[in-house]
Order: structure tokens, then C-alpha cells, then sequence
């Protein structure tokens, strides 16, 4: 029998076991169910006795559903390490089985038993936690598990050994509390046992909420804005007022992000200034490209501002605004393709907000260090099948690169501006320059070749600043809202190997 005939196996076998338990669980569940909601018309009924089977049944299940849960978690645990073992243990794969069948077999038996014989609903949860108990020891999560006093400091929240240490801990009470029940028997046992249950359900996910859901470190505390406004105002041509037309459209729509980032916390996302780099707009082959590139990344955002001029003549009503109502009637006109971009927002329900482009002379220089110009662009683009949705890929390149500190002041202002164009280039290559790339349908992404055009980086002592913190704390949060959905995470050596990571 061949290596992967015996690894499917062991997988085989873990699906197994878990539909064996989630069924017996489930029909465990719906055994307590009537519980819930006991019949009130008899005569003589007692609302102590209603009350005690209504917690008990709700601590019962909740137990159930944090069970499950944490399975769930733990098949996910030990499935990844049979897969990614070249010779997975047997005896793990035995031992997760037999305690999933035995621990969904207890919950049954514990439903059957939860609303005539009390005590032996006791002792059968006596037997269910440490049953519990026995694996997580068993499995090697924590070793040495009888040493438990201060070994919370030794494990980090979010990971399976902080959760399984604190299951330990809670198994132990819950084994005393259930036990001491044995020994009494009546209506409020009963209303203690259910309210405990339900505590320690409470309790368990607070605690190992980090497992359960997530670490708090996927969590975004920005918004991710989309930043449209017009390319090109006019015709498609490769004259000198085009190239201006494009060139200070671009650093107009720098600026937008520059102030976004300056004045709240969110994250600007404009893709017309980032690709305008290496996407020839003055065609309307590129602008095509260049459109589908950022229909794109719309998904990902949780708003669009739309940056138009203002018609001062007009008001709208009940508006304390005096700057006038934006020309939302004649999109066309200033770009061809932002009717298309807004009405996808629109498709995907984002928070759509106007406000009043800025003219070119109000905005600032920019420095000498980083790149001004518009490299040529190398894109020859192919016969793309415009119906199709292109697919976001973060390309991941140095800025810096290695030994910076002991370069020379030249080399130090040197050495990001070339980098940031080797970045331009890559994505040139995926959008479609490059013969492998022409049919991929690709959209390309690359922080460090968008954030030094608005934002100075670097200070002139090429220091680590407050500025390189947020806008690296930005591209952070930016990877992380814009990979909702399934991505291509592109990482370049400097000897030109590619790494490739679905996401």
C-alpha cells in the first residue's frame, strides 16, 4: 500500500468518525428538545419544575453545541496533520475516533436520561467530561498535562494548546461539580446542574473566543475606500496634452489619498493612480485593462468616493452644503469607464459618497525622492475576454532591500526609487506583458509602488518614522479586506524566482 493510499485512509477514517458523532449528537439534541418547551395545560403543573427543565435542557444543549464546536475545531487540527505528514500516526487517528464515537454515544445517553433520571444524567456528564479529559491528555496538545499550575504563560490565545489547556482546566471543575450532584437529588440540584452547564458554556467561549472565531489580529479596524476619479479627461491619444491630462489627474488622486490618510482611519485604495505607472491609459486597449483592474478591487472595498466637479449652480434641497451638487449626470464625460465602476458599487451595496475634485494648482509638490515620471509602459495587451473576472494578485517586493544601512546617501535615495519601478514592472509582466500571463485574466497590486507617490516613507535620515508605521500598518489592512475572496499573493526574489500563494 502506497504512502498516499494510506494517508486517504486515515483521512477517510476522520470523516468517518466525525459523521458518526455529529449525527449522534444531533439526534442527542433533538431528544432534549422537548425540554424546551413543556406542556403547561396539566393540571396541578409546577413552574419550578418548568423552569428547572427548561435550563437544565438549555445548559444540556449549549454543552452539546460547545462540544461540537470545539470537534469541529480539533478534526480540522488533526486532519492538517495527517496531511501534512509524510508518515501519519495510526494511533492518532484511532484514538480521535474512538473518543468522537464514544463522547457523541455519552451525549445521547445523557439526553435520554435528562429529564427522568436525574442522577444518572449526572454521573453520565461525569463520565462525558472525563472522557474529554482522557483525549485532550491523550493527544499530546499539551504535554506533560499534570503540570498545570502556570502554564498559561507558556501558550499563546488563538492556538490549540491554550484552548486544550484551558478544556483541562474546566473539565476538572466541571467533574467535581457534576459528582457532588450524585448525591442529591430534587428540583433545584437540577437548576444548579443546568445553570452550571450554561456558565461554563459562557465561559468556555469567552476564554477561547480567539480559537473559536478567529484571532483578534484578523480583525480590521479600517475602512477600505475606493478612491474613482476621472483618468483622462477627452479622447484616447498619445499627444502632449494627454500626458499631461493623465499626469495630473494621478497626482490629483494622490492627494485624495494623502488627505484620506492624513485626516481619518481608512485605508485609500485608487487603482487609476497605481496602474497609470505601468498601463499605457492613452489607448483604449490599456484603459480597458486598467478598468477591469480596478472593477477588480471594488469587491473588496467598503465604500467608493467619487471625486467630480461640482455644479455650483445647483442645490440640493434641505442641504446645508453651498458648494453644490455634483455632476453625477455626465460621468462619461470625464472618464469612459467610471459609469461602469460606480454601477458595480452599486451591485455590491457599498457606501457611495461625491466629493468635489480639487484644482491641479492646489496641489502640493511632491518630493524629489521619489519616482515622478511615468516609466513606459512594456504591457502588450492581448485579446482579453472582457466577460470574465480578472483575479486580484498582491505582487510583494523589496523597497529598501538588504544591507540598506550601509549604503551611501545616493544609494539610500537611489536604491527605492529603482525598486519601486522593478515593482511597476512585475505588474506590467502580470497584467499581460509577459507570454505565460496573457490568457490569466490577472489585476496586480503592489503597496510599496502606490504608497511612496503620496506618502513620504522614509525620512531624510531613511529612518523608521510614524509615517512608514501607518502606511505599512495600511498595506496591511489592505491585504487582509481585499482577500475576502480568493487571491494570488505574488512574492519576487531578487534573483527573479516568483512564489505563488493561493489564498
Amino acid at each position: 500500500m502506497s504512502t498516499r493510499t494510506k494517508t486517504l485512509s486515515k483521512l477517510s477514517t476522520l470523516d468517518a468518525a466525525k459523521a458518526i458523532y455529529f449525527i449522534i449528537v444531533a439526534l442527542a439534541i433533538r431528544e432534549s428538545l422537548p425540554l424546551l418547551s413543556p406542556v403547561t395545560e396539566i393540571e396541578n403543573y409546577e413552574a419550578t419544575k418548568y423552569w428547572t427543565q427548561i435550563i437544565l435542557g438549555l445548559g444540556f444543549v449549549l454543552t452539546a453545541l460547545r462540544f461540537s464546536h470545539g470537534i469541529a475545531m480539533l478534526y480540522g487540527y488533526e486532519k492538517e496533520r495527517v496531511e501534512q505528514s509524510t508518515l501519519p500516526s495510526p494511533r492518532r487517528v484511532l484514538l480521535f475516533s474512538l473518543f468522537l464515537i464514544s463522547l457523541g454515544m455519552l451525549f445521547f445517553l445523557m439526553a435520554h436520561n435528562l429529564a427522568s433520571h436525574r442522577r444518572t444524567f449526572s454521573g453520565l456528564a461525569v463520565l462525558m467530561f472525563l472522557t474529554d479529559l482522557a483525549y485532550i491528555c491523550a493527544s499530546g496538545v499539551i504535554r506533560r498535562p499534570w503540570r498545570l499550575i502556570g502554564r498559561s504563560h507558556n501558550t499563546i490565545p488563538g492556538f490549540p494548546s491554550r484552548a486544550a489547556l484551558q478544556w483541562i482546566w474546566s473539565d476538572l471543575v466541571l467533574i467535581a461539580i457534576c459528582a457532588s450532584f450524585l448525591c442529591f437529588d430534587g428540583n433545584w440540584t437540577s437548576l444548579a446542574l443546568g445553570s452550571v452547564l450554561i456558565i461554563a458554556s459562557v465561559l468556555d467561549y469567552s476564554w477561547n473566543r480567539r480559537f473559536y472565531f478567529g484571532g483578534s489580529h484578523d480583525k480590521r479596524d479600517y475602512q477600505l475606500i475606493f478612491i474613482a476619479s476621472p483618468v483622462l479627461m477627452g479622447g484616447c491619444d498619445d499627444s502632449e496634452d494627454t500626458v499631461k491630462n493623465l499626469s495630473a489627474n494621478t497626482r490629483r488622486t494622490q492627494e485624495y489619498c494623502k488627505r484620506m490618510m492624513i485626516e481619518s482611519r481608512r485605508v485609500p485604495l485608487a487603482y487609476n493612480a497605481f496602474a497609470t505607472y505601468f498601463i499605457d491609459y492613452t489607448t483604449s486597449a490599456g484603459k480597458t485593462v486598467g478598468y477591469e483592474c480596478a472593477a477588480a478591487y471594488i469587491n473588496a472595498c467598503d465604500a467608493m468616493y467619487l471625486y467630480l466637479p461640482f455644479d455650483t449652480e445647483k442645490k440640493r434641497l434641505f442641504s446645508r452644503r453651498t458648494k453644490g451638487v455634483p455632476d453625477i449626470d455626465n460621468l462619461k464625460k470625464y472618464s469612459k469607464g467610471m459609469p461602469e465602476l460606480v454601477e458595480e458599487a452599486k451591485k455590491l451595496g457599498l457606501d457611495i459618497r461625491y466629493r468635489k475634485h480639487m484644482e491641479f494648482r492646489e496641489i502640493p509638490g511632491h518630493s524629489d525622492l521619489w519616482p515622478t515620471g511615468f516609466p513606459a509602459s512594456v504591457a502588450n495587451y492581448p485579446g482579453f475576454d472582457y466577460a470574465l473576472i480578472r483575479k486580484r494578485v498582491y505582487v510583494c517586493s523589496y523597497l529598501r532591500g538588504l544591507e540598506f544601512d550601509s549604503l551611501s546617501i545616493d544609494k539610500k535615495r537611489s536604491r527605492p526609487c529603482d525598486n519601486i519601478r522593478s515593482s511597476l514592472w512585475y505588474c506590467a509582466q502580470l497584467v499581460g506583458a509577459a507570454p505565460e500571463c496573457e490568457k490569466k485574466k490577472l489585476a496586480p497590486f503592489a503597496p510599496q509602488a502606490f504608497y511612496p507617490y503620496f506618502w513620504n516613507i522614509l525620512d531624510t535620515n531613511f529612518e523608521k518614522n510614524a509615517e512608514w508605521e501607518q502606511w505599512f500598518e495600511q498595506a496591511l489592512h489592505l491585504v487582509k479586506a481585499a482577500m475576502r475572496y480568493s487571491s494570488t499573493y505574488q512574492k519576487v526574489f531578487p534573483t527573479g524566482v516568483r512564489c505563488r500563494t493561493e489564498c
